[in-house]
C-alpha cells in the first residue's frame, strides 16, 4: 500500500519500505518521491520530517538507525 499525508493525500511512504521496528510507529527507510518529505536538523542524529507539498508535520528521520548499517528510519 502508499501511505499518504493525512492533509493533503500526497505520496509519503510505500509499505515495500515499511519494516518492523521497537518504536510503536510504522517505520520506513525511504520516500516514495525525492520531495515526499521537507527535514530540517532538529537535534544531532535526528531530523524533523514535513509533508514536502503542505508541509503537514510527519515526525522524525533518524539517521543511521534503519534495518541496515548506514540506512535512515522515517
Amino acid at each position: 500500500g502508499i501511505y499518504v499525508c493525512a492533509k493533503c493525500g500526497y505520496e509519503l511512504f510505500s509499505s515495500r519500505a515499511k519494516y518492523e521496528h521497537s518504536s510503536p510507529w510504522p517505520a520506513f527507510t525511504e520516500t516514495i518521491h525525492e520531495d515526499s518529505v521537507s527535514k530540517y536538523k532538529e537535534r544531532p542524529g535526528a531530523l524533523k520530517v514535513s509533508c514536502g507539498k503542505c508541509g503537514n508535520g510527519l515526525g522524525h528521520e533518524f539517521l543511521n538507525d534503519g534495518p541496515k548499517r548506514g540506512q535512515s528510519r522515517f
